[in-house]
């Protein structure tokens, strides 16, 4: 098992890496929290975007991801851009028993104006379906570095 989630995660990483460089408003950084790991988001335009994560995870290798809407008109900032976003998306945590689940994650996210870096917080209820049902509730924060920066932060 630890062989075929070794090569997925590699994958993974490898897919998400080269793909960063694409599109306009991608960035990569950190994120702890449930799960602590590594962060990937990809804007599509100034409403939508795509974040991923792997990591770690109360002794589980953890993957998630999720397509974001934001609105920017939520929060007045002078400095910067705050925006609220909510999606949905799926999670795998691969441990004893791999377990999926559809999250709908709730947050924030501030651009900074001089620099080319994003933190976000949020809050994510999951709807766990495999291997039985089950609820819970995830929450993160996290810092990205923008490769491309452009109008989609």
């Amino acid at each position: 098992m630890k062989i075929k989630e070794n090569r997925f995660f590699r994958f993974f990483v490898c897919v998400l890496i080269f793909s960063t460089g694409i599109f306009a408003g991608s960035g990569a950084g950190i994120i702890l929290g449930n799960p602590t790991g590594i962060s990937f988001k990809i804007s599509k335009t100034q409403k939508k975007a795509f974040a991923f994560a792997s990591g770690w995870s109360r002794n589980s290798f953890y993957l998630h991801g999720d397509a974001l809407f934001y609105r920017n008109d939520f929060i007045n900032w002078e400095e910067g851009n705050v925006l609220f976003y909510w999606g949905g998306g799926l999670r795998v945590k691969f441990a004893d028993e791999t377990k999926i689940g559809f999250r709908i994650p709730l947050g924030l996210d501030y651009k900074f104006d001089e620099e080319p870096l994003n933190v976000f917080f949020e809050i994510v209820p999951v709807l766990v379906l495999v291997p039985e049902t089950d609820f819970s509730l995830d929450a993160a924060i996290g810092i990205r570095y923008l490769f491309i920066v452009s109008e989609f932060q």
